[in-house]
């Protein structure tokens, strides 16, 4: 299952993630400000490159990513230019 949540700055998404994320089930977060409220037994990361690679290996978690304007910008452009270049050389 996936979920979107969405809202402008200061309205209680990263909140409200946070009360979802009691959970046995692996927590894996991408959090480039370093909130404070995560639980303890969460695996954190503010580093896209490092999110990125870790999640590929994991299944069965949940993932959060807060500050996505961050992860888009620093994170995913790279890697699906990364992706992009990897199909080419393979045509």
């Amino acid at each position: 299952m996936h979920s979107l949540i969405v809202g402008i700055t200061n309205s209680g998404k990263s909140n409200l993630c946070k009360r979802f994320a009691v959970t046995d089930k692996p927590i894996i977060i991408f959090d480039p400000l370093q909130s404070t409220g995560w639980p303890e037994s969460a695996v954190k990361f503010s580093d896209p490159k490092k999110f990125f690679d870790y999640v590929a290996q994991v299944q069965s978690s949940l993932i959060f990513c807060d500050e996505a304007r961050k992860f888009w910008e620093d994170g995913f452009q790279t890697q699906a230019e990364i992706g992009r270049a990897s199909c080419r050389e393979r045509v």
